[in-house]
């Protein structure tokens, strides 16, 4: 195992990633005035904590930093973390900015990441509430009466804090796979450079 120092630094390391990487996230949900931000609020916080803490571990792990030894593996996974890192915060910026090109360079890039990945993730988390177990699990806990079962702060509609929740890890899953995916290409591209600069 890592020794407490590596686990603590990582624990930093992925704080403040994963929380800038949420952070277009979380201005389209205070972006959407419904009443219900609360709840969302509720449901995302923890979803955000568990990759933080998920994220620190893995990477604290004597199996990971055996694997890091590759310094293109080390150096791809950094670089991917760093522009996915650079386009949260282009899309943090550029939503509360008043530069009116910058803000829509800035939506384009969350509209192409973050929402979408928000709205994937919201029709496999429903698409899950539709299964046969979970449906009845919900009207167990929430009552048969549709209008009653909706407004449940815990297991109402897709704004409650469990589908919120569910839809924010399905999310951090999504975009977690684009920024390995983005880090195996840069990791190929060093491997290729090396191997050509070798011929």
């Amino acid at each position: 195992m890592a020794s407490h120092a590596s686990f603590l630094s990582n624990l930093r390391y992925w704080a403040f990633h994963v929380s800038l990487n949420a952070g277009p996230s979380f201005i389209i949900a205070c972006a959407i005035t419904d009443g219900h931000l609360g709840r969302r609020i509720a449901g995302m916080v923890p979803g955000v904590l568990c990759f933080i803490f998920g994220y620190a571990l893995v990477t604290s792990s004597s199996r990971y930093q055996w694997r890091m030894a590759d310094g293109h593996f080390h150096k791809a996974l950094r670089l991917a973390t760093r522009i996915r890192s650079s386009m949260a915060v282009v899309g943090i910026v550029g939503s509360i900015a008043w530069i009116p090109a910058l803000k829509v360079q800035a939506l384009s890039c969350l509209s192409l990441f973050e929402l979408y990945a928000g709205l994937l993730a919201g029709m496999l988390v429903q698409a899950f509430g539709e299964i046969s177990v979970v449906r009845n699990a919900r009207i167990f806990f929430t009552g048969n009466v549709p209008g009653e079962r909706a407004q449940s702060v815990w297991l109402g509609d897709m704004d409650s804090v469990i589908p919120t929740f569910l839809t924010t890890i399905t999310e951090g899953f999504i975009l977690s796979a684009l920024m390995f995916a983005l880090a195996g290409f840069i990791y190929m591209v060093l491997v290729t450079k090396e191997k050509h600069g070798r011929l």
